[in-house]
């Protein structure tokens, strides 16, 4: 079965979702809705979530519309703001992160893959 993608809209749920992290991995995705290389990567993400057995939580943060929050992602897990952008949070800290044509499903699989060992 395929896992949505949560859509990041407030402070509050960026909280709860960091605080998932410590007991799964998150991924966050910052998108930019007039970027075709932000559209590729997003596609790419669909696929690595439609055949993973992965037991992360995926969530997504439009710039365009939240770009606080995205601010506030790259300020509190101190990594420098891209998009599109992929970010692997574990125990609340970034683990991994890639920005453009390195958001794909092969780096994403390795990222998962990583947190398992």
């Amino acid at each position: 079965m395929k896992k949505p993608i949560v859509s990041i809209e407030s402070l509050e749920q960026l909280e709860e979702l960091l605080h998932k992290s410590c007991s799964q991995p998150l991924l966050l995705f910052k998108h930019s809705n007039n970027c075709g290389v932000s559209a590729e990567a997003l596609e790419e993400l669909h696929f690595h979530i439609e055949r993973t057995k992965s037991s992360a939580t995926y969530a997504m943060i439009v710039v365009q519309t939240h770009r606080e929050l995205s601010k506030t992602i790259s300020d509190s897990l101190g990594i420098r703001h891209e998009t599109p952008q992929a970010i692997l949070v574990c125990n609340k800290q970034a683990t991994w992160s890639a920005s453009h044509f390195r958001v794909n499903t092969k780096e994403i699989d390795q990222a998962l893959d990583n947190v398992k060992k």
